[in-house]
């Protein structure tokens, strides 16, 4: 906002002379003031100085971070990194295939748990294929095992409780039925990944969260599919995993975060003095 000076003259009963003009030199500076001689003596003047910026402009507030999805690599193995972070994959899961488990270890600490028995197996034992050459761990959504399992209600969708403090995870995710279904996978805040199409054989796809939000770290992932319960479930795995805490973002300066403050007025008061 433009400054803007104010000259406001009182005077005596006397006869005054015309005001000069005023010019400006600046925001709220005003020069170049040339009275006429033998001027009438003025009993007070009150100059109003309103400056914009006076107070200066708006401090910038830390935007918060947000979950992101990234779905990028498909089928393809999965990248060393996932947004800013580097990422562990999980290590071997040495217990017996074709058994239910709850929970799969983390390599940095705590576990993942599942919101219901899934069965433990790996691929060309318990499990036919994946994508990209992998050959680990999988956990199948069918009851039992993955190979004499009976299908039924509930097979269709998984959650997923992260460890304490994740940031950044991934997992893979592919039907047991020889078709294409939809796989869409939602963090706790409600981020999604959307209906993505996953293809069996040989279809596996990449799903990748990240938090950018040290106050915001990924809790949950939910898993739904249009399968039906008559489809034998589908299965989850190749995990990698990031407890590296983010630091806080500060955005670059926009117009909202940098626009000025409406100022105070600055009030003078001016006694001018005349020579004759």
């Amino acid at each position: 906002m433009p400054g803007r000076a104010l000259l406001i003259w009182r005077c005596t009963n006397r006869r005054r002379y015309a005001e000069p003009p005023l010019q400006r030199m600046g925001d709220g500076v005003v020069s170049g003031v040339r009275l006429g001689r033998r001027a009438p003596t003025v009993a007070a003047a009150v100059l109003l100085v309103s400056v914009a910026g006076i107070l200066g402009a708006a401090t910038p507030v830390a935007a918060a971070g947000s979950i992101q999805f990234d779905g990028s690599p498909a089928s393809a193995a999965p990248p060393s990194t996932l947004g800013p972070f580097s990422m562990t994959p999980f290590g071997d899961d040495g217990r017996p295939t074709h058994a239910n488990v709850t929970t799969v270890p983390a390599p940095t600490g705590g576990v993942l748990t599942f919101d219901r028995p899934a069965a433990h197996e790996k691929i060309g034992d318990g499990w036919g294929n994946w994508s990209h050459g992998y050959t680990g761990d999988i956990y199948c959504t069918t009851a039992v095992n993955c190979t004499s399992g009976t299908p039924g209600p509930g097979e269709e969708s998984l959650v997923m409780t992260l460890p304490a403090n994740t940031f950044a995870f991934y997992f893979y995710a592919e039907p047991d039925k020889f078709a294409t279904f939809h796989f869409t996978a939602t963090a706790q805040d409600g981020t999604s990944s959307g209906a993505v199409p996953v293809t069996t054989p040989a279809g596996a796809k990449y799903f990748g969260f990240f938090s950018t939000d040290p106050s915001n770290p990924i809790v949950t992932i939910t898993v739904t599919t249009d399968l039906t319960p008559t489809d034998f479930g589908f299965a989850v795995g190749e995990f990698g995993i990031s407890n590296q805490v983010p630091a806080p973002v500060t955005p670059a300066p926009t117009p909202a975060t940098t626009q000025a403050l409406m100022p105070a007025p600055a009030v003078v008061a001016v006694t001018p003095r005349f020579t004759g």
